[in-house]
């Protein structure tokens, strides 16, 4: 599997093109919170870090190519990785289309405004707070997330705040809109019995409501034991396949694909440290993530 580390000057203008919004958007700091296969071989330079529910079966979602399976056994969770089930550990509050960002302001809401820091409007007034905000490919809409007591769902509404629609009732976070706009990939979580979570998984949903569907458990991954839940899912550009975080029980965690319709699941890394906030190029070549070590790197990999 190749890799690639990246030079300290690409590093730096990956990280000033990412603050630049954060610092428009938010005149003050937002809140954040948020395998190995036998034949795959990754060889690493340094080390870093970037960064099991319920099945669900309310609406399987198909592929463009192929249905969407249905999974039927939960993983069961280690009694000391439980999260929190009252906080949000979303680590993107804002997200940007054109010359319009959208946010989450002090007190939880979501707000958007101009690049130059004009036209701030509220677009959301609850008393429950909410969070990841993204827009749609086309602009037209934005994603998220609302949580309240543990509990939560996650909506959409059109870009000027009107028309909110739920689509789910369970808690997630790190939203992504596929390529076409017609799904929402996201870490979800299933609420339990005495306010507890399951591990998180891959969730992806239909954008119009019509249904979700759970791609990722303990039982698809490479090696069901060591599994401690999978996050932080990305679209490849073409929409067929999706990257992500899968975490360990011993601490580490691993980038990964899987195909849109929950099946080929491939380990592209062998960190030994934590990795995190894969992210896919433009042209589906390679996929960015950083791993935590001595000295936090970018990396990239190819998918194939």
């Amino acid at each position: 599997m190749l890799t690639r580390r990246l030079p300290l000057r690409e590093m730096l203008i990956v990280v000033l093109v990412l603050s630049i919004p954060l610092a428009v958007a938010c005149g003050s700091e937002g809140s954040d919170s948020d395998g190995a296969n036998g034949n795959q071989q990754t060889t690493y330079t340094s080390g870093m870090s970037f960064q099991a529910t319920e099945p669900i079966n309310t609406g399987a979602i198909a592929s463009p190519t192929t249905a969407s399976p249905t999974i039927t056994t939960p993983p069961t969770s280690p009694p000391d990785s439980t999260p929190a089930a009252t906080s949000s550990p979303d680590p993107s509050p804002v997200d940007m289309t054109g010359d319009v960002i959208v946010g989450v302001i002090a007190n939880s809401e979501i707000s958007v405004i101009g690049v130059d820091g004009t036209g701030q409007r509220h677009l959301t007034d609850d008393p429950a707070p909410d969070g990841s905000p993204v827009w749609s490919p086309d602009g037209s809409t934005i994603a998220f997330s609302r949580w309240h007591n543990g509990q939560g769902g996650l909506f959409v509404m059109d870009a000027d705040g009107t028309n909110l629609r739920q689509l789910t009732d369970f808690i997630g976070y790190g939203l992504r809109w596929s390529p076409d706009g017609q799904t929402i990939a996201v870490t979800g979580s299933i609420l339990e019995s005495g306010n507890q979570m399951r591990l998180p998984q891959i969730v992806i949903i239909a954008a119009d409501g019509s249904g979700y569907q759970q791609l990722t458990s303990a039982e698809t991954m490479p090696i069901p034991a060591v599994s401690a839940g999978n996050s932080w899912p990305d679209w490849s550009p073409d929409g067929q396949q999706l990257t992500f975080v899968g975490d360990q029980v011993d601490g580490l965690s691993q980038i990964y694909i899987i195909d849109r319709d929950g099946t080929n699941v491939r380990q592209l890394t062998d960190s030994p440290s934590r990795t995190s906030s894969p992210r896919w190029s433009a042209d589906g070549a390679w996929i960015a993530f950083s791993a935590d070590a001595a000295d936090a790197d970018i990396w990239l990999v190819r998918p194939d």
